[in-house]
């Protein structure tokens, strides 16, 4: 079945079967998102109608179509000359590249947020559902008469579901990867940042007190909802000298997102803004999912010259970390960008994988020749937590917690 929103009366039944494991699958976030001009949802349900109303409900799939601009790859990707004679033909004078895809997971956000099962279902399995439910929708699609998107997208999965995408290659799809996400694991028994702090190394420590020294000025008022509406335009423009400099985009937010997501989210959904001397220099808005334990750092926004003087960027991230003490938080995940900023702070990169199916069958086949060229820069975190700190994270396993 396909819903085009969750309606009100089963919201309680999705949230169910999601289980609080991702921010970006519950109810609440997705009735934020409704209506936005840039992403158009889809939602596959999977349901017993033999069991009683209310708990019909087994698994769930959020699907977006979304645009894909590739703007500058060179800058994440290793660049041999085969893929400098790729990148030269995608981006003739340096403009972007842009197609249209369905995507299943989350085009604004990193991680495992495509789909939800209830327990019992193998991931094999899951992903066979998965496939199938992209190809019953790109079906439905060309039966109404819409424009074909270019490919279809799995979005960033855990290593464990590697089973699931190996089976899908035969099916056409390849896996891809890219940077790593960050993630910044934290202790309960932390609750202040001076805790935080205390597990990291002499200059990790020294870097922190430096960042908050050089951003000293800097008046920090958190936002509700009324006060995002009124600032929208500020908030947005903010986001845009950042979002516009980024090297790939899927979709973006628009300028009422900031206000209603804080009144679907409440205390869930922090939005703190930047004023220096006078004028609104920046901001950062991040959610809380209770679930897990985790604080997504959704998005950021600042002036870059703003940025440069008083190291907002680095400022920000402190205060998320922050806020995940606040909110006894298992971890803080800061994205894919700015990977030497975070690891410096003590994210450690957790690598997710990406499923992408062209099609165009012609296109299929180069992509499944050429996938090996599509690696990421090599990176080497930086060693910023004490050794007793750094073997703790090394036992959580490959994900460090993630999910």
């Amino acid at each position: 079945m396909w819903w085009g929103r969750i309606p009100a009366d089963r919201a309680q039944e999705w949230d169910r079967v999601v289980g609080g494991r991702s921010a970006y699958m519950s109810s609440r976030y997705l009735r934020a998102m409704e209506g936005h001009a840039k992403v158009e949802f889809r939602f596959a349900v999977w349901q017993d109608l033999a069991r009683p109303v209310g708990n019909q409900i087994m698994g769930v799939a959020v699907f977006q179509r979304v645009q894909v601009e590739s703007r500058a790859p060179a800058g994440h990707l290793k660049m041999g000359w085969i893929m400098r004679r790729v990148n030269s033909i995608l981006h003739p004078g340096g403009r972007p590249f842009t197609f249209w895809v369905w995507l299943a997971g989350q085009a604004l956000a990193s991680g495992p947020h495509a789909y939800a099962f209830e327990p019992g279902l193998e991931e094999p399995q899951a992903a066979a559902r998965v496939d199938a439910a992209f190809r019953e929708l790109s079906f439905t699609e060309a039966e109404a008469g819409r424009p074909r998107v270019a490919a279809w997208m799995l979005k960033d999965q855990l290593p464990d579901a590697d089973i699931g995408l190996c089976r899908m290659r035969r099916r056409g799809w390849v896996k891809l990867t890219f940077d790593p996400v960050m993630v910044v694991p934290l202790e309960s028994t932390w609750h202040q940042l001076e805790d935080w702090m205390d597990a990291l190394r002499t200059k990790a420590r020294t870097r922190v007190k430096s960042i908050l020294q050089r951003s000293d000025r800097v008046e920090l008022r958190e936002l509700d909802a009324e006060q995002a509406e009124e600032m929208s335009a500020i908030l947005y423009g903010l986001y845009c000298a950042v979002y516009d400099r980024a090297s790939v985009v899927m979709g973006g937010l628009e300028p009422g997102d900031f206000s209603r997501l804080k009144r679907e989210l409440g205390d869930d959904f922090r939005l703190i803004a930047y004023r220096c001397d006078g004028r609104w220099v920046g901001f950062q808005c991040g959610i809380c999912e209770p679930g897990t334990g985790t604080i997504e750092a959704y998005f950021v926004g600042f002036e870059p010259s703003s940025n440069k003087e008083l190291g907002l960027y680095q400022r920000m991230l402190v205060e998320f970390v922050r806020w995940g003490l606040e909110r006894g938080a298992r971890r803080v995940i800061m994205g894919r960008t700015a990977l030497e900023i975070k690891s410096g702070m003590g994210a450690l990169p957790v690598q997710l994988t990406l499923a992408f199916r062209f099609r165009h069958p012609a296109l299929r086949v180069l992509m499944l020749l050429g996938s090996g060229l599509f690696v990421p820069k090599p990176f080497v975190p930086r060693r910023a937590w004490r050794n007793d700190a750094a073997v703790a994270w090394e036992q959580r396993g490959p994900s460090n917690g993630y999910g």
